[in-house]
């Protein structure tokens, strides 16, 4: 009868319900150790390479500005220019190859982070489409 509901189909609910929560659980605890996984690699390589660069950075900075007291020093007595006239061009020179550094920085620097686990969120979501599309019951 139309009205009447089996105890049978109440367990196998409670038994798909049971069997789709632990996949939920075992896909998200996968996802997560995953991405943890390369959050570990990218923070250590990342740490690094944050450490050289700054010691690299600090030395290049002084170098650069011992090179450019001595252009100063030498650009002064080279073309008879006031002092702070070879100052002010100096450091406009800087401001330009500083202004051409940070737009190749903002258009030039793709780095992609956490490849592996958007590769798979991405067949995932890949996945659920063609299941969602082969059991529509419309």
């Amino acid at each position: 009868m139309a009205g009447e509901h089996n105890p049978a189909d109440q367990v196998g609910l409670g038994r798909s319900i049971s069997s789709l929560s632990a996949t939920l659980l075992s896909y998200v605890q996968a996802r997560g150790e995953l991405a943890a996984i390369e959050a570990r690699e990218a923070g250590g390589g990342l740490a690094r390479i944050a450490l050289l660069l700054g010691v690299a950075v600090l030395s290049l900075a002084l170098a650069w500005l011992l090179l450019v007291l001595a252009a100063a020093f030498g650009l002064e007595m080279w073309t008879g220019w006031p002092w702070a006239a070879v100052v002010a061009a100096l450091a406009g020179l800087h401001l330009l190859a500083a202004v051409v550094a940070l737009l190749g920085v903002k258009f030039g620097f793709k780095c992609p982070m956490f490849s592996a686990t958007v590769a798979e969120l991405q067949k995932d979501k890949e996945s659920l489409k063609t299941w969602t599309q082969e059991n529509r019951r419309f």
